[in-house]
């Protein structure tokens, strides 16, 4: 749940200096969007709240409320795309995974200089089995935002959940591939230091190396 608000939040609310202004159209988009979140927020947190007590019946109606305010914002604002990047967000939230992909593949051809959406669309592609094709999306993220922790540590799972697969493909070393693992983790804990499973993971990435470095991995 907390991965997922920061990931909405990443999307939604984030700025990138780099750019110009916004247009007025735009910025009127973006403040309809975030008044969207924002809700959505506040529907979760409230769900989260209630845990086992929560009325299922009800927090359906909520979400249900919330993909009609998306749909009506995406007809209203079709070039926006942080639009289908959020609402992607909530497609996955509540299982709608391919409808997820759907939005986030939008959001990608209309503004391919979204890291949220470049992590998003790696994770799906992880998850379907296509380890392959998740890898360029991830180090694209990395690329447009490489000081977002999460996006480093996605990219160090996959390497290691799926390394079988990158040493057949030959575009990999194992020497390349435990270089790569390292790196990755050792970034999202720097990046995080107050968070205790990245610190956690880096440590346990000197025994995913070819000759595991039992020391280092005891200090770290």
């Amino acid at each position: 749940m907390k991965l997922f608000i920061l990931c909405l939040t990443v999307a939604v609310l984030a700025v990138n200096p780099s750019r110009a202004a916004e247009p007025a159209g735009e910025s009127m988009a973006e403040r309809g969007l975030k008044k969207i979140a924002e809700r959505q927020r506040e529907i979760f947190a409230a769900a989260e709240k209630q845990g086992d007590k929560l009325d299922q019946e009800a927090f359906r109606t909520q979400v249900q409320s919330l993909t009609h305010d998306y749909e009506r914002f995406l007809n209203e604002n079709p070039k926006f795309a942080l639009g289908p990047a959020a609402y992607g967000g909530l497609l996955s939230k509540v299982g709608m995974r391919k409808e997820a992909a759907a939005m986030w593949l939008k959001a990608n051809q209309l503004d391919s200089d979204l890291p949220y959406v470049k992590n998003q669309l790696g994770g799906y592609l992880a998850e379907e089995g296509k380890p392959l094709e998740a890898a360029p999306y991830f180090l694209a993220a990395i690329k447009l935002s490489p000081n977002e922790p999460i996006y480093h540590y996605q990219l160090g799972t996959l390497l290691v959940e799926a390394r079988d697969d990158f040493l057949r493909d030959g575009g990999w070393t194992r020497a390349a591939l435990d270089e790569a693992v390292a790196k990755a983790f050792k970034r999202a804990a720097e990046l995080a230091p107050d968070r205790f499973e990245f610190a956690y993971r880096y440590a346990e990435s000197f025994y995913d190396l070819a000759k595991p470095d039992w020391d280092l991995a005891l200090k770290t």
